[in-house]
């Protein structure tokens, strides 16, 4: 049985979509036993089956707001999020996940769960939706700053995530760059892109450019932190943009609203294609135990997408599995 940890006070609204998810998922997966984590007066408010699922008790959360990330969980040990990961790093449950904030899970995780012996960085790894397929996009926040060997371990763990999670054989691996020309960029990629060229154990096609993540075929995109996080917060902006936009204009007049009628069904599949519910949550890679990052704002599908990516990582061992390549390096 896989034992996982949730954090069921994390996210904007919690405990709600957390136990309806945490349901939705034991209804799904007859191989894992869940532990909530949290206030168990709110979460009995919304918890009606209990199969398999038990609740521990705290009245301490982390606020959405947090904002003094390291500080606050190198302290913590009974907020609903740090007794969570305490639950993993002490071997009672084998992943964590949570809709909680960003800074907390990336600093608890690295102070509770830990990062894996010979992995330099983690990264925080969504999974971005492309026309035909999906990608492993690192860093996303996890570090601002970065050496090359640490995108050339980045493409190590994308390559063994790619391969273990989604079942491609040889993973193709890009660098995000300013050009798809070799000698562009600054000097972090001009050294990155000579060490993935000159590794054999991945799949390295070269540098590829922004504009390319969500049109592409390709399997893993590595970057620093800073430059991933604006890249995703700009695509989902403009994702929004573009929403707010095809509303209005399909409401300008009667022919577009019939239009918009007779395309309905496929504009629900274009929306599903690049809804972040599908797929879950950002996997915080490089860490002893799969931890799993749901967007904030999910609802309770999203979050049962998140509990399946972790119960996924669990039987597919990826984190053995990329501790294994570590220390052939």
């Amino acid at each position: 049985m896989i034992r996982l940890a949730i954090d069921a006070m994390g996210g904007d609204n919690a405990p709600e979509i957390t136990v309806k998810g945490a349901m939705d998922a034991i209804k799904k997966f007859p191989n894992i036993e869940i532990t909530l984590f949290g206030n168990k007066y709110d979460i009995h408010k919304f918890l009606t089956d209990s199969t398999r699922i038990n609740v521990v008790h705290t009245l301490e959360q982390v606020s959405m707001d947090e904002k003094e990330a390291i500080k606050r969980m190198r302290r913590d040990k009974k907020s609903s999020m740090a007794m969570a990961m305490y639950a993993v790093r002490n071997g009672e449950c084998d992943a964590l996940v949570t809709a909680g904030p960003t800074g907390p899970f990336v600093a608890g995780a690295h102070l509770i769960i830990r990062r894996l012996p010979g992995m330099k960085r983690t990264a925080l790894t969504p999974i971005v939706p492309q026309i035909d397929g999906h990608c492993l996009f690192m860093d996303v926040g996890a570090n601002i700053e970065l050496k090359p060997e640490h995108l050339l371990q980045y493409a190590y763990a994308g390559t063994i995530y790619s391969r273990e999670i989604f079942g491609i054989e040889e993973p193709e691996v890009v660098l995000l760059n300013n050009g798809e020309e070799e000698g562009k960029g600054r000097t972090l990629e001009k050294e990155a892109y000579k060490l993935l060229s000159a590794d054999k154990n991945i799949n390295f096609i070269g540098n590829m450019e922004a504009k390319h993540l969500f049109t592409s075929n390709i399997d893993v995109a590595v970057t620093d932190g800073f430059t991933g996080n604006a890249i995703l917060k700009a695509s989902e902006g403009a994702m929004k943009a573009f929403g707010r936009v095809l509303k209005s204009e399909i409401k300008r007049s009667l022919k577009s609203k019939i239009g918009a009628l007779i395309m309905k069904k496929g504009l629900k599949n274009v929306i599903k294609k690049f809804d972040a519910s599908e797929v879950g949550g950002a996997t915080l890679i490089g860490v002893n135990a799969p931890a799993i990052k749901a967007h904030g704002s999910s609802d309770s599908y999203a979050f049962t997408s998140a509990i399946r990516q972790a119960k996924e990582s669990v039987e597919r061992d990826v984190v053995a599995k990329i501790t294994k390549v570590l220390e052939s390096e």
